[in-house]
Formats: structure tokens, C-alpha cells, sequence
């Protein structure tokens, strides 16, 4: 039996939609500027773990696999079209991650796909530190409570005066002529 995918297109703005994907059908979305677009798999929230990527004209072809015998398809209509695109996925440790080459192969990345190369992907080590990544905060509400937390406790209370750190001083016991700081009395 087939396991259910999703694809959420988030923009930049934090606005998404989705999109299932169905078994022996391909589902298009059309790719807003500058998206990212999270693979989910539907009854756990993680991504597949691999897909199979292809560059045709301007879209991207994708095929999610699965144990079952025929992938689901999913075609990013004028993906190639703009900047600041990136296929990701949301792993097990609950973190988002952007879609990598199988071998490691940072040449084959999706982005750089030339016409009519398919690559096979997994998701990568590097978090996705953009607007995917606070895109993701706003329908994971574990997560955006924890981040909610961090940025609160980063926020500097105003009735602390905020102070440049000391200066470092020279040291001594011998000629100290090289850098910004320096003591010729040593």
C-alpha cells in the first residue's frame, strides 16, 4: 500500500498552500517566487527519504519513493524560473533540511539540474536557516513555541544598558609591535 505525500509551497511572505499527491497520477503546482517547497509524508510529518528530481524546461519533475511499486509524482511548474528555491523536508529530530544529492555530489544539486538529468536526493546535514525554516514555525506549533522562547529570551530587556565588551589589553613580558593592540613597553 501507498504511503500519502503532501507538498506545502511556502513563499517568502509565509503564506503556503498544498498539495497531495496522489498514487499513478502526477499533481502540478505552479511555483511562487522565491518558495520552498517541503515534501511531507502524510501520516508521520517527515519527508520521504528519497525522491528522484529531473529538470524539464523550466519545471522540475519530482518522484517520491516508496515501497510501493510506482512513485508518486509531482511536477513544479517554472521552478527553474526564479532564485531562492529550494526543495526541503522536515526529518525526524523535527528540524527542516534542504534535499541533497544521494552521493554528494554538490554539483548536482536541484537548483543547478541541467535539462533532462535526473538525480536521486536525500535530505541533507545543514539546516535550513531561511524563511523556510519560520515558515515551518508557523504550522508546527512545538516548534514555534520553543522558537517563540529563543527570540524572547534574545530580545535585551530595555532597562539594561547595553555596554561593548572590554577592550583586551596588551600583554607584557616581551615587545608587543604587531596589531591593534600593543605595548612597546614590554
Amino acid at each position: 500500500m501507498s504511503k500519502k505525500y503532501v507538498v506545502r509551497a511556502i513563499s517568502q511572505d509565509l503564506s503556503s498552500t498544498e498539495a497531495a499527491l496522489q498514487p499513478k497520477q502526477v499533481t502540478r503546482i505552479k511555483a511562487a517566487a522565491a518558495a520552498k517547497f517541503q515534501l511531507i509524508q502524510a501520516d508521520t510529518g517527515t519527508a520521504p527519504d528519497v525522491v528522484l528530481a529531473k529538470r524539464v524546461g523550466n519545471d522540475l519533475h519530482v518522484d517520491v519513493m516508496d515501497d510501493s511499486d510506482e512513485p508518486q509524482q509531482l511536477v513544479i511548474e517554472g521552478y527553474f524560473d526564479g532564485t531562492d528555491r529550494a526543495l526541503v523536508g522536515q526529518a525526524e529530530n523535527g528540524m527542516m533540511y534542504d534535499y541533497v544529492p544521494q552521493f554528494n555530489d554538490p554539483a548536482l544539486g536541484v537548483n543547478t539540474l541541467a535539462q533532462n538529468q535526473s538525480v536521486a536526493y536525500v535530505l541533507g546535514e545543514m539546516q535550513v536557516v531561511s524563511g523556510a525554516a519560520v515558515g515551518v514555525l508557523a504550522f508546527n506549533p512545538l516548534l514555534a513555541a520553543l522558537g517563540v522562547g529563543a527570540v524572547a529570551a534574545a530580545i535585551p530587556d530595555d532597562d539594561v544598558a547595553a555596554t561593548a565588551p572590554p577592550q583586551p589589553s596588551a600583554p607584557t613580558g616581551y615587545n608587543d609591535n604587531v596589531g591593534a593592540v600593543q605595548n612597546p613597553n614590554s
